[in-house]
């Protein structure tokens, strides 16, 4: 074999290795983001590197101020974990400092950029000594403190069901056979409260139970009428709005495409997924986003979702 052909295929070869070990972290992350609130504080205290750096990337993702299990990570022995947790910080101080931002109502622009309060970041820089490490855990732990002498306004949380609470309960708290039975029942039983609880379940729910009831609570939608499932976009409930997305792809309702592309746009991670993965089937397309794309990325998506026409 010539040198030259031997050096182009180990080059290809490599970047097929490359791309394979990028797909396998991009599918982690999706569980990482998936992963219950139990599961994730579990990876951060993993003893495996790559646990804790999924489970730190996800933390932001998904918006959780847990600033004070990231904070000991930036003095992580691996580099990647640092920075993970880094990057979670810098995504949390911008929500800290920005509000509406938080508050935004899924689907809807927030404020113009020139607006905003520009996010805080203390580090550590990567590959930073110990010493550096140190003292970004310190710097970092020193301003979330004083930011919480600030009373910022919040976003006000939706009342709660009370008899979707008591099924969501039920549902949450059944064994595995019952929960199967209920989740079957609920599924299939006429009332909105049916609908609400299986979402107000899914969070406390993991592994396979999360998945069937997900699944199910899309089912279930997918028999409303599209004026319904377009109102359910906007829901205050986020796994309704995933659901509906959802719903709207397996009715294959393409005149929908430019109101579900608004959802690429949502704070929770997995309403995105579910929005890409609708749009995909309704379309035939995909334009992405990627999972770790950027707002401007995901932005330009919507632009082209918007503008697809039914090929005739």
């Amino acid at each position: 074999m010539p040198n030259e052909l031997g050096r182009v295929l180990r080059e290809q070869f490599e970047q097929q290795q490359r791309q394979l070990q990028q797909q396998q972290l991009l599918a982690l992350l999706r569980t990482a983001i998936d992963a219950s609130e139990d599961e994730l504080r579990a990876d951060l205290k993993s003893p495996a590197a790559v646990n804790r750096f999924l489970a730190a990337y996800a933390v932001g993702e998904r918006r959780l101020f847990w600033q004070d299990d990231l904070i000991p990570l930036l003095k992580d022995n691996d580099d990647a974990v640092r920075q993970s947790a880094r990057r979670s910080l810098v995504i949390l101080s911008f929500l800290k400092l920005n509000p509406e931002v938080a508050a935004a109502a899924p689907g809807k622009p927030g404020p113009p950029a020139e607006k905003l309060t520009p996010a805080r970041d203390f580090g550590p820089r990567p590959g930073a000594a110990a010493e550096g490490r140190k003292k970004a855990a310190k710097d970092w732990a020193r301003w979330w403190e004083e930011q919480g002498r600030v009373v910022l306004k919040q976003a006000p949380r939706p009342e709660r069901d009370k008899e979707a609470d008591r099924l969501a309960n039920q549902l949450v708290k059944a064994t595995d056979e019952r929960q199967k039975e209920l989740l079957k029942r609920y599924a299939e039983t006429s009332g909105p409260e049916y609908t609400v609880a299986i979402a107000y379940a899914i969070p406390s729910l993991s592994g396979n139970a999360r998945k069937e009831a997900r699944e199910a609570l899309a089912k279930r939608l997918s028999g409303r009428k599209e004026a319904t499932l377009l109102r359910y976009l906007e829901d205050s409930d986020a796994e309704i709005r995933r659901a509906a997305a959802l719903a709207l792809g397996m009715r294959d309702a393409q005149e929908t495409v430019a109101e579900v592309a608004k959802l690429l746009l949502d704070p929770n991670p997995s309403v995105v997924r579910a929005t890409h993965a609708s749009l995909r089937s309704l379309t035939g397309d995909d334009y992405g986003p990627a999972a770790n794309a950027t707002e401007e990325e995901k932005q330009e998506a919507i632009k082209k979702y918007q503008a697809w026409r039914p090929r005739k």
